[in-house]
């Protein structure tokens, strides 16, 4: 089986400066998402014996880890950073996966086989006929009436319509009112992303600056009462 990957340049200095403007406009906060896309653009660009490599970590998840591990290293007096890159390359590779079902096209067999030639044989022939057996009657048997119930069927209970997680739109809330268009990025590029809909980075990058910031806030407000289901929401747009 083959493996190799495909990522290109162009691709890596532009998931590259991403990653700094992230780190560098968030002052920090913000890493565990660059990290993630980072980690996301590699695996989408690796074949491992030729299946496609998925990343299926987040950012909340990794930030969750660096607290914890910050606490461990204060709390044992700087002595748990040592683990601190072991503890990091573990998280990447728990949350790294392979698609079963992506073989390379146009892939040739490892081993190649070549078909056995065998010595062809002569059928072989018998002189005793078939033998008849006797035809047998089928069997009828008596005719049953269905039986009719009368309980009327069972009717299974209505299930709710599912409804945008509030998790999602209070995350939403706090990364643009506290980033804005950084946030806005950060949410395209991460599970945070509505489905169906993209964050209006540039309305939040021009806008703040014309309306004096008031775009901001009732955009990254109306993030709070988001719902995929309404044709028109503050400060997305339909993909």
């Amino acid at each position: 089986m083959k493996s190799k990957f495909n990522g290109r340049l162009l691709g890596y200095i532009g998931i590259s400066l991403l990653e700094f403007v992230i780190i560098v406009f968030s002052l920090g906060l913000a890493t565990p998402w660059a990290i993630c896309i980072a980690q996301r653009w590699s695996a989408k660009h690796t074949i491992i014996d030729g299946h496609q490599v998925v990343f299926d970590g987040t950012g909340w998840q990794l930030f969750g880890n660096m607290v914890k591990w910050f606490l461990l290293t204060v709390i044992t007096i700087g002595i748990f950073g040592l683990w601190l890159p072991i503890k990091s390359m573990q998280w990447v590779v728990k949350h790294t996966h392979l698609l079963p079902d992506a073989p390379i096209p146009n892939q040739q067999p490892l081993y190649p086989q070549a078909p056995s030639q065998y010595p062809q044989q002569r059928p072989v022939q018998y002189a005793q006929a078939p033998a008849q057996y006797p035809q047998q009657r089928p069997v009828q048997y008596p005719q049953q009436r269905p039986v009719q119930y009368s309980q009327a069927p069972y009717q299974y209970p209505q299930q709710p319509e599912y409804k945008q997680d509030g998790n999602n739109n209070v995350a939403r809330f706090l990364l643009t009112f506290f980033l804005g268009w950084i946030g806005s990025i950060i949410i395209n590029h991460s599970d945070l992303k509505p489905q169906g809909y993209t964050s209006r980075t540039l309305a939040y990058f021009f806008l703040p600056s014309i309306t004096f910031g008031i775009y901001g806030l009732v955009a990254s407000i109306c993030n709070l009462t988001f719902d995929s289901s309404k044709d028109k929401n503050i400060g997305y747009k339909k993909d």
